[in-house]
């Protein structure tokens, strides 16, 4: 990031700064992302409302950051297999992937059906 220069007319930061600090935001939001992805909702809601204030300042084409947020998200997966793969021994670090990799698993879980007919039995014959 570029040092600060400040504007002599109003001594506030000069736009080139603004902007660039805008744009480091937008990488480390979509870094987060990729690397938490189970997140609580009042977590995620604040991570939304940061985008949409940055929007305000620099258009934000969530089309790149869901992109960067894919290739970021292979990145991790990739050095998560290498690492297992090198040390032959499965442990935290795949545990670390599953946490990384996007769940499998419905967000909100069906409900079982278990089979709640009651059985009919015979009554046995008394001799």
């Amino acid at each position: 990031m570029p040092s600060i220069e400040v504007d002599t007319v109003n001594g506030l930061p000069s736009e080139e700064y603004k902007v660039s600090a805008v744009q480091a935001s937008r990488v480390m939001l979509a870094e987060a992302l990729t690397l938490k992805q189970k997140w609580y909702p009042k977590i995620y809601n604040r991570v939304n409302n940061r985008f949409e204030m940055l929007s305000k300042f620099m258009s934000v084409n969530m089309d790149e950051i869901e992109a960067r947020i894919e290739h970021l998200q292979r990145q991790v997966n990739e050095e998560v297999a290498h690492n297992n793969s090198r040390s032959g021994v499965v442990g935290e670090s795949s545990r670390a992937s599953e946490d990384l990799a996007p769940s499998t698993h419905p967000s909100i879980e069906e409900h079982r059906r278990y089979n709640t007919r009651k059985k009919q039995y015979q009554r046995k014959k008394r001799r």
